[in-house]
C-alpha cells in the first residue's frame, strides 16, 4: 500500500526516508544472517531480552554489512563490468523457422 501510495503522487515521490537506501540494499542479507545472529547470543550466555533483541539486530547489520561489500557489491561490479563489455547481439531466428507476417 506504501509503493502505491509513493507512486501515486509527486510530493510523496519526493519524500526521503534516512536509512530507506542503506536497508533495502542490505535487507536481503540481514534475511540471511539473522539467524546466524541468534546463534551467537544463543553462544554468548543467558541475557535479559533487553539486551539480547539489541545485539541481534546489531550482528545482523554487521553481518550484513560485511557481505554486501565483500560479495555482493563486488559481484554486481563484475556484472555491470562484463555488461559493458558485450556487445548487443541480435536475435537470428532457428534454422527452419517461418518469419510470422505482423499485422
Amino acid at each position: 500500500v506504501l509503493i502505491i501510495l509513493a507512486n501515486a503522487n509527486d510530493r510523496c515521490r519526493k519524500f526521503n526516508l534516512p536509512g530507506a537506501h542503506y536497508l533495502a540494499t542490505r535487507s536481503y542479507a540481514v534475511y540471511l544472517l539473522h539467524v546466524e545472529a541468534i546463534a551467537i547470543t544463543k553462544r554468548i550466555g543467558d541475557m535479559p531480552i533487553w539486551l539480547t533483541i539489541p545485539l541481534i539486530w546489531l550482528l545482523s547489520l554487521a553481518l550484513a554489512e560485511l557481505l554486501y561489500r565483500l560479495v555482493e557489491r563486488p559481484g554486481m561490479n563484475l556484472r555491470d563490468r562484463i555488461n559493458r563489455q558485450k556487445p548487443a547481439q541480435a536475435i537470428t531466428p532457428l534454422p527452419g523457422a517461418r518469419a510470422r507476417a505482423t499485422t
